[in-house]
């Protein structure tokens, strides 16, 4: 028991004011509920673990090519983390797009942009563990991938999408539109995003027109000049 106790620093530290009316009943009814909480079942690791199958295995090769496990992982960290930045910008833009951004909430707006910075960070970053498969590590498997491509990411054309990417602006992948090429579940949700118009871009460029003198000499503000 002592030894879960002293596993986080910040287990217990705010079950006081975590609970509802603030008694001592509550706060060790919450430490109660919290201690059949299992990291593994938290995180469902379950799935997450045996989430990597490989399409390399055959008869012949059992176990698979080696650096499609690799692949495989490296790919699903970068759906997960488009996943977080997806996330943060939800939430940066409820702030952005009401009429008035109150300026306590300003800290939180910029914070979420900071934490979406640092992620891309970290995503560039991942190249150099991918680099460390040559190109005859991936032939080794590619073969099975079929028509599988990122170029069919959906959480990477909505993060497109909803920070603002002008759709002319896109480069024609054989000659076809880029939702051609998403599942048919997905198409409809991402090209509507193209046009609800609530974008990073569009609720920055609204919060620079309501500030004070930023108007050029006919009274009007435009982004881009």
């Amino acid at each position: 028991a002592a030894a879960n106790t002293m596993a986080c620093p910040y287990a217990h530290s705010h079950d006081t004011a975590n609970a509802e009316d603030g008694s001592p009943g509550s706060a060790h009814a919450g430490r109660r509920a919290a201690a059949e909480v299992n990291y593994s079942d938290y995180l469902q690791l379950d799935k997450v673990l045996s989430a990597q199958r490989l399409l390399s295995v055959s008869s012949e090769h059992p176990r698979g090519a080696h650096d499609e496990h690799l692949f495989i992982v490296i790919h699903q960290t970068y759906e997960l983390w488009f996943k977080q930045i997806l996330f943060e910008i939800d939430s940066f833009l409820r702030i952005f797009t009401q009429e008035t951004v109150p300026e306590y909430q300003m800290l939180e707006a910029v914070s979420r942009i900071k934490r979406v910075n640092e992620i891309m960070r970290v995503l560039i970053q991942q190249f150099s563990v991918l680099e460390t498969m040559t190109a005859l590590d991936f032939l080794s498997f590619r073969s099975s991938l079929g028509e599988a491509s990122g170029f069919q990411s959906a959480q990477w054309r909505e993060l497109e999408n909803v920070l603002g990417l002008n759709p002319s602006q896109r480069i024609a992948h054989r000659n076809q539109d880029y939702a051609v090429f998403l599942r048919p579940q997905d198409r409809d949700r991402i090209k509507s995003l193209e046009r609800n118009g609530n974008t990073v871009l569009e609720a920055v460029s609204r919060w620079l027109e309501r500030t004070p003198g930023q108007e050029n000499r006919d009274g009007e503000f435009t982004f881009w000049n």
